[in-house]
């Protein structure tokens, strides 16, 4: 046997050396998949940083678009607090504007109607006077004629008299006028 001086009788040193190496080779096996879960690990957590740098600048891009908008929407409630100062001062202006457009409103609308009365009379005129023309068209000849006739009429008398006769045409005129008038 090839037993060591010194060494415990009945020790078997290849099967020992054996278990030895069969023990290394899983160390190192668990040692290897170790190795490559770390390797893997360390992959993953620089996709996580890359991942997370991404992100923060996300977050810092948003920061920034917010800070915008913050400072906008500032801007815009100085502004509309302005405005809201102005508008308080223009109401009692706008009021009397508004109190003034009925008033207006209102004459105008008493004007429309007085305007509208007159056209009804100035219609009623026009036709009256048409009424008149077409009278006065269709008697006319019947006038002159009467005239001609008294005409003859003063002058038959006064070649009969042998004076000037100054005929009482108002009184003349009234007594034809009463006898046209008079039903037939």
């Amino acid at each position: 046997m090839n037993e060591a001086p010194g060494a415990p009788a009945g020790i078997d040193y290849r099967k020992e050396y054996e278990r030895e190496q069969e023990r290394l080779a899983r160390l190192f096996d668990a040692y290897e998949a170790q190795e490559k879960e770390l390797q893997s690990a360390r992959e993953r957590i620089t996709k996580l940083e890359e991942t997370i740098g991404e992100k923060e600048r996300v977050v810092r891009s948003l920061r920034e678009v917010l800070t915008s908008r913050d400072a906008d929407n500032r801007e815009l409630q100085i502004e509309l607090s302005a405005l809201r100062g102005e508008k308080a001062s223009w109401d009692p202006r706008l009021r009397e504007l508004e109190s003034n457009i009925r008033l207006e409103q209102d004459r105008f609308g008493k004007l429309f109607k007085l305007a509208m009365e007159l056209d009804a009379e100035l219609k009623e005129a026009k036709a009256q006077i048409d009424a008149r023309d077409r009278w006065y068209k269709k008697n006319v000849l019947v006038m002159s004629n009467i005239k001609r006739a008294m005409d003859e009429h003063d002058n038959m008398i006064q070649a009969a008299q042998g004076r000037a006769y100054e005929p009482d045409l108002e009184g003349e005129l009234m007594r034809l006028k009463g006898e046209s008038e008079t039903p037939k």
